[in-house]
C-alpha cells in the first residue's frame, strides 16, 4: 500500500503544482501586451538615438549654431 499512498501523494502534488501555475498565469496575462511594447522599446531607443546623432551631424556640418 505505501506505492499507492505515494502515488496519491504524488498526484497531489501535482495537482498542487497546477494549481499554482494556473494563478500565476491568470496574474501575468494582462500584461501581456505591454509585454510585446517593451521588447521592442530597444529599438526605438536606438532608432531615436541614431537620428538625434544624425541630426546634430547635419547641424554641424551647415555650421549652425546650437
Amino acid at each position: 500500500m505505501a506505492t499507492m499512498e505515494s502515488l496519491q501523494k504524488a498526484i497531489e502534488d501535482m495537482n498542487t503544482m497546477m494549481t499554482k501555475m494556473n494563478s500565476t498565469l491568470e496574474t501575468l496575462a494582462p500584461l501581456a501586451p505591454s509585454a510585446a511594447d517593451l521588447a521592442v522599446l530597444p529599438g526605438k531607443v536606438a532608432d531615436l538615438l541614431k537620428m538625434m546623432n544624425d541630426t546634430d551631424n547635419h547641424l554641424q556640418s551647415v555650421g549652425v549654431a546650437v
